[in-house]
């Protein structure tokens, strides 16, 4: 994760955002004016590595801005 807003958030009030599969749109372009609405109630971070299942721990959104890249058996068979 290489981006998180500093301000602590209640538990359980994060959104991550997937960028590990070379998504069209990104928290900088394309997703912009939402980040900027959620970041008041939310935490909102990005997702640059393999999806795990530890990565869901307290989180209430996983967002997948259209995906270009296949994922791989262990990010499916979950």
């Amino acid at each position: 994760v290489y981006f998180q807003n500093s301000r602590k958030k209640p538990g359980g009030h994060k959104i991550i955002v997937n960028q590990s599969k070379k998504e069209a749109f990104s928290i900088l372009s394309g997703l912009r004016g939402i980040q900027r609405r959620l970041k008041n109630a939310w935490t909102v971070e990005t997702n640059s590595d393999e999806i795990t299942d530890g990565m869901f721990d307290g989180v209430r959104a996983f967002i997948l801005p259209q995906p270009r890249a296949k994922f791989n058996v262990s990010e499916v068979s979950r």
